[in-house]
């Protein structure tokens, strides 16, 4: 079937290990001086009523950022676009040595890394992900992803509460698999998929949206697994 060879370029286009042009994150020659930043509104009690609103800008990771869980030799070098939730922000970045996820916990601005391209694969034997092409999206205080991974193990991931671990610099391990490439939805939704798309915003209330090519071609919902 041509639309689903078609699919299935798209999907080695966008799922390559090193940079398409609309991968997440762009090269670094094309990303300098950046950073990602919050900006915090101040209390509407503190401002007269006729002032324009005043922020205070934070710097949430830069060049000069120290990476979580790194030794002092490892930098940030390239940054997507950030997507921001009521708890944490998330955002895909690059070290000189790795490709990952990270996440700022808003109460304790504390910085962690979700997964990276050093992480075994939930589930698997000897697989770590090895690409995260589209930008992560967040609920409360936790982080959904797509990684690519080795044969099928390519899929939307979820992670645990982003905050709750006794070392705030370490993400939580419990990462669980929400759709992969091996799974399969059934005759009535298609079959066999051959494609996974993901973006921001595509998390709330328990729920993950996506985009998949199976025998049909459209977007899917599918609930998000519990924290152990």
């Amino acid at each position: 079937d041509g639309e689903i060879k078609a699919a299935l370029r798209n999907r080695n286009r966008m799922c390559r290990s090193r940079r398409s042009n609309d991968h997440t994150v762009k090269d670094s020659a094309s990303n300098l001086d950046a950073g990602v930043f919050i900006a915090t509104a101040a209390s509407s009690s503190s401002s007269p009523p006729s002032s324009s609103p005043s922020f205070t800008v934070s710097v949430i990771a830069d060049f000069q950022s120290e990476v979580p869980g790194s030794n002092s030799s490892e930098h940030f070098e390239a940054f997507g676009s950030p997507i921001a939730g009521s708890e944490i922000v998330a955002f895909v970045a690059e070290t000189n040595l790795r490709l990952g996820i990270f996440a700022y916990h808003v109460a304790t601005q504390k910085l962690s890394v979700i997964a990276d391209t050093l992480s075994a694969v939930p589930g698997a034997t000897d697989a770590q992900f090895g690409d995260f092409p589209y930008s992560p999206s967040v609920f409360g205080s936790r982080c959904a992803f797509y990684g690519d991974a080795p044969g099928a193990l390519s899929g939307i991931y979820v992670s645990g509460s982003v905050g709750d671990e006794s070392d705030s610099e370490n993400s939580s391990n419990d990462i669980s698999s929400v759709v992969t490439m091996a799974s399969s939805f059934g005759t009535a939704a298609g079959g066999a998929l051959s494609f996974i798309g993901f973006g921001g915003n595509a998390y709330a209330d328990d729920k993950i949206s996506f985009y998949a090519v199976t025998t049909l071609d459209g977007i899917f919902m599918l609930p998000v697994p519990p924290t152990h």
